[in-house]
């Protein structure tokens, strides 16, 4: 079973009347696809339930409770395959996670918990992505594209596209080399955002990106190598912003790439992928760590397989989705297979609680351009 989930209500108190019915009738048009496909499908919203099986609605306010409603859904309609989440945090709430090296204050905003039936296991039992959307036309740009690349025919891949921090050159080689992408590495500095070639970006169908990023500006960023390297702006939205990225997989190692509270998040470089027709964006929803001398001070030892030497734990997630991604999977398939391996609970600690999926599970990986054209008037929304 493949379950769309959010909040009617919640919709309704931010958005208005209106664009709750539009946004119902894009998750309805949604679902209908994948029906089509022979996905099994539901739309429930959190606070109604499912009275039809005797499941009543919860507070959408109470992660928590949307988790143990999730788990009921499991248990009558699933066993669930995915879950999507229609709506960014003010619809459907973040767990707010304990951060795992237990040096920060602040929690981690996580979507894993609605994805387990044990709140204590670190391995997947079904794939959770969300559309993060904080404004109403944006999520029914999302809800569009997303019904579009339901109906696209999977295609094999053709380029890579690898960018990376200067500093961080010789873990990213080792991630490209471990996920078997032959591509070349763009290195920033010296590239930056004003000289980076964009055509290599677009014509990729898997990219890679192994860059710094901030909580409170939606900029990557690289730099120079040495304990005083040099930083410059590697990337930044408008770069996406007209770009045709239709079936393409964006992974990035990125701090704060998948979701930060410190700007509209709307406009930032994971939603400007998406917004240009991105089959799906992995990312980290708080700081990426890694290992010494390469992303932060801080040794970190995992044992293999898990972990290639010499590579953080940062990067374990990227390379697994990336190795997965190459068979042609659906998107929500790579994500179920993150922290899989149990023992290895450092290395599941890091690299679960943060990673998170922008996506709608069960879109086949390199999808083709989709029929009905790829604008951004007004009529799209």
């Amino acid at each position: 079973m493949h379950l769309i989930i959010t909040s009617y209500q919640r919709l309704g108190e931010r958005f208005g009347a209106w664009e709750l019915r539009r946004t119902q009738s894009r998750l309805l048009e949604l679902h209908t696809t994948r029906q089509q496909r022979g996905l099994r499908s539901k739309i429930v919203s959190v606070e109604t339930g499912m009275p039809e099986r005797g499941i009543t609605g919860v507070d959408p306010r109470d992660a928590l409770a949307v988790r143990d409603l999730i788990l009921l859904l499991d248990q009558e309609i699933g066993p669930l395959e995915s879950v999507l989440i229609a709506g960014g945090p003010q619809i459907m709430p973040f767990h707010a996670c304990a951060d795992p090296l237990g040096e920060d204050e602040r929690s981690i905003p996580s979507d894993h918990p609605y994805s387990v039936r044990d709140a204590s296991s670190l391995l997947s039992d079904w794939a959770v992505a969300r559309l993060p959307a904080e404004s109403a036309s944006v999520l029914l740009r999302l809800l569009l594209l997303a019904n579009r690349a339901q109906h696209a025919v999977p295609r094999q891949l053709r380029k890579f596209f690898a960018y990376s921090s200067a500093t961080w050159q010789t873990t990213s080689r080792l991630v490209l080399e471990e996920a078997g992408m032959i591509a070349p590495l763009v290195s920033a500095p010296p590239t930056g955002a004003t000289s980076l070639d964009l055509q290599m970006l677009e014509s990729a169908d898997r990219i890679y990106c192994n860059l710094h990023g901030i909580n409170d500006g939606p900029f990557w960023y690289g730099q120079a190598t040495g304990s005083r390297g040099a930083v410059v702006v590697a990337l930044r939205p408008q770069d996406v912003a007209a770009l045709d990225m239709r079936g393409s997989v964006v992974v990035s190692e990125a701090c704060f790439g998948a979701y930060a509270d410190g700007y509209n998040f709307d406009e930032s470089i994971a939603m400007r992928f998406l917004l240009r027709g991105a089959s799906c964006f992995v990312g980290a929803t708080a700081l990426a760590y890694g290992a010494p001398c390469r992303r932060w001070p801080r040794l970190i030892s995992l044992p293999p397989p898990f972990c290639a030497p010499r590579c953080g734990p940062a990067s374990a997630p990227e390379r697994h989705f990336s190795k997965r991604g190459a068979t042609g999977c659906g998107t929500g398939s790579p994500a179920k297979g993150l922290s899989m391996k149990k023992r290895n609970e450092p290395c599941c600690r890091l690299g679960c609680t943060p990673i998170r999926l922008l996506s709608s599970p069960g879109i086949n990986l390199y999808n083709s351009g989709c029929q009905g054209g790829f604008g951004r008037d007004s009529e799209d929304l």
